[in-house]
């Protein structure tokens, strides 16, 4: 059997085993099977976090926020499974469920103001451009020779 090219990362797991393992940790972190491929979806990258520090950091969150808040927070961004579960507390966790509603509004609702950001950068990119090749006082001409 050809091995994928994803599979042969430093991180990632390298067998089917290995994949099912830490997919199985972030269904259950996300609260289900659809909620796990809804997260994996979103951060593909998870799969690079071993199965323990998922666990550990889905521990951390459910004691910490409870069972539902957690899974919520998990379905937001993903990524909270990378934390170590240590930083899973107090103030650190009241940033982490914060992030979490900022990446959840910006990758749903918010989308729309990202592509323009992106669009609004393009378009400083070229303005700047424009100034300094074209306009008379532009710095190509303000360059004495």
């Amino acid at each position: 059997e050809k091995v994928p090219e994803w599979r042969k990362g430093f991180l990632t797991p390298n067998d089917e085993v290995g994949v099912r393992r830490r997919f199985r940790a972030l269904a259950e972190a996300a609260g289900g099977e659809e909620a796990g491929l809804a997260a994996l979806r979103r951060n593909v990258g998870i799969l690079c976090v071993g199965e323990r520090v998922m666990q550990a950091a889905s521990q951390a969150l459910k004691k910490g926020l409870g069972v539902e808040k957690a899974q919520e927070v998990v379905r937001k961004n993903p990524g909270v499974l990378a934390i170590r579960a240590s930083s899973l507390q107090g103030f650190g966790l009241q940033r982490t469920v914060v992030a979490a509603n900022i990446i959840d509004f910006f990758c749903g609702p918010g989308a729309f103001i990202l592509e323009l950001l992106k669009l609004l950068a393009v378009a400083s990119v070229f303005k700047i451009v424009f100034d300094v090749l074209f306009l008379p006082n532009g710095l190509i001409r303000a360059v004495p020779n």
